[in-house]
């Protein structure tokens, strides 16, 4: 597992920044109208770097949600609902499966190389 969380990550092609905030209701949110993720302060401290992983992917998965419009429709009790089965039960297959990186857009990238098979 990396140690350190990054400043942003890229979703359906839109960068997305990582900032933290001293929150007290929540662990974290995605902001849409900001592109942003936010960790609660709370999750920092390499005792509560797994916890901080975790909540990161969780508010990733509403920001599939929201770029898809699906939040639109779902509700937000649907929505966390859907996002939990994600985190929880897709999110563990994927990681087991261990596919090739870039197996998402077809091209295999060798390990460490950076170059694609054709």
């Amino acid at each position: 597992m990396r140690k350190t969380l990054p400043k942003s990550v890229v979703i359906g092609g839109r960068r997305i920044k990582v900032v933290w905030k001293k929150m007290t209701d929540c662990w974290g949110e995605y902001s849409h109208d900001s592109r942003s993720i936010v960790l609660s302060t709370r999750l920092q401290g390499p005792e509560k770097n797994k916890a901080a992983w975790e909540t990161l992917i969780h508010e990733c998965f509403h920001a599939c949600i929201a770029m898809a419009g699906l939040d639109h429709v779902l509700g937000d009790d649907t929505e966390e609902a859907v996002v939990r089965c994600l985190e929880h039960l897709f999110l563990p297959a994927i990681e087991d499966l261990n596919p090739p990186k870039g197996y998402t857009n077809g091209i295999e990238k060798k390990a460490g190389k950076g170059k694609s098979k054709k």
